[in-house]
This record gives C-alpha cells, structure tokens and sequence, in this order.
C-alpha cells in the first residue's frame, strides 16, 4: 500500500506509513477506533464473563440442594449403634445348682437382628440370684440359655425325672459335630428316616422330649442311652434293625416337666408297616 502523503510503499496490513506515520486510509482497520485484534480480545473477554456467570449460577443452585441433603440427613439421624446390645455370658464355668452371681458374669457387645437368639437371657437382672438348672452346666464362655437356669428352691421331679414307669433304651448315634453337644441330663428328639412301601422317602420327628441318661464313645462309635415310655421300647429295637431306616436323636439342651411324647401318628404307623412286613 502506498501512502497518500509521503509515497512510501507500505505492507497491505499496515495501518500507519512507516515514514511519516500517516494514517493510511486504505486499510479497514485504520477507520476504526480500534484494531481487529482489540476487537478480538473484547469477544473473549465477553465470553469469559459469561462462563463465569453460568458457573456462579450453577454453584448457588447446587449449593441450594446439597445443603437440603445435608440438612435432610441431619434430621433422620440414623445411629449406627442403635441394634448393638450388651448380652451377658458366663466368665466361669458354673455346675448344676451353682448360684450366678455378678462375679460370674462377663459381657459381649452383638448385633441384637443377627446374632441374639431368641433363647438367649439378654437381662442381667434375669440371671442374678438364679441358678443353673439340674443335670446341666454352663460352660466358660457360653451365653445364658432360659432351659439352664432355674431358681434356686427345689421343684418336684416330673415322672421323667423319677424314672417311673420308664426303661433305658441304647442307641447308636452317627459321629458329626452334634454329637459333642449331647450331654447327660438334656433333652432332645428321635427323627425317623426311611424309606416306606412305596419306595417313598419319608424323614421327620417321632418322639419328642427324650431324656438322656449316659453317653458313651469307643472309637468312633457314640452310644446313647435314653429314657423312653416302656410301649416305645420294642418298636424303636425293631426300627434300628431294619435296613434303610435311621433312628436319628438331636439334643435341644435341659428341660423340666416333659415327657417323650409321639408327635407324628402318620411316621409311627409307617414305620409300624415296615416293622410286620
């Protein structure tokens, strides 16, 4: 480009002569009050203002809604420690007829949804002053179970109890890790499992609340000797002979005035029916 006052050739993007520094007219940019690249930064200036507005905007409304989450969790409060209960065990072992006093007693802190079973004394004041039920111990460590406590005065004797009217019957028990819990003195139940003259596989409990008076283990046979109402005798004989057919015994721990009772008329006429084929 030329300039118009002095002559001087100029580059096509210049907006002053470089020799005597006239505004050269013939650049679009000279009419302007300001450069194109000033104009530029002006946009990107704008721009920036902006985003920053957008963002300003969104971190006030978000603040809005995580403070009313905030609060929301506030209010409900949830304690973490809410089910923790303390439940009292034995810090020593206690025998039949022992009193349970606090020095005998420990504490463990457990989940009371998943871990306290029903027949668990929670309750110290439950356990203070009673004592162990007869025929049964509380071992180190152990929770307090409502069948192996008793008060302390004697109670009369169930016929059970007195062996009126009742004969020892052995039975031969499968080595598993019930066994170790069967104690002399509890109680339990006789599950039959067979098979029927249809070939049906027929398994549930026949006799309930069966006293046990021996254990007895040589090797790796455990024999039991039980309490039973004399018209049991010779059809558990006859049951533990016959091929495909178990007598199972587990134990539920130490229980006072009950007796072995058939709880299953349909499992004793089958087992009945195997018997006289």
């Amino acid at each position: 480009m030329t300039c118009w006052k002095c002559g001087a050739a100029n580059e096509n993007y210049a907006t002053n002569c470089y020799r005597c520094g006239a505004l050269l007219k013939g650049n679009v940019s000279a009419n302007l009050d300001l450069p194109v690249e000033d104009n530029k930064g002006v946009g990107r200036y704008v721009l920036a203002i902006g985003i920053l507005v957008i963002v300003m905007l969104a971190g006030y409304f978000g603040g809005i809604k995580v403070k009313e989450l905030v609060l929301s969790s506030k209010e409900k409060k949830i304690d973490p420690y809410a089910n923790i209960v303390r439940v009292p065990y034995a810090s020593k072992e206690l025998q039949a007829g022992e009193q349970i006093l606090n020095a005998s007693i420990s504490y463990m802190e457990v989940d009371k949804d998943n871990n306290v079973n029903l027949d668990i004394i929670s309750d110290v004041n439950d356990l203070i002053g009673k004592c162990i039920a007869k025929d049964t111990k509380v071992v180190k460590g152990s929770y307090f179970y409502d069948y192996l406590i008793d008060s302390c005065s004697s109670t009369p004797e169930s016929p059970v109890e007195s062996n009126e009217g009742y004969i020892d019957l052995s039975i031969n028990v499968k080595t598993s890790p019930i066994v170790r819990t069967i104690v002399a003195g509890n109680m339990g139940d006789i599950y039959i499992k067979m098979y029927n003259l249809n070939n049906d596989l027929i398994f549930g409990p026949l006799i309930r609340n069966v006293k046990v008076k021996e254990v007895s283990t040589e090797e790796n046979n455990v024999t039991i000797k039980i309490l039973i109402k004399k018209e049991m005798e010779q059809m558990l004989k006859d049951a533990q002979t016959l091929e495909n057919v178990e007598v199972i015994y587990t134990p539920k721990g130490f229980m006072r005035g009950v007796e072995p009772t058939i709880v299953s008329k349909y499992l004793q006429d089958e087992l009945l029916r195997r018997i006289e084929s």
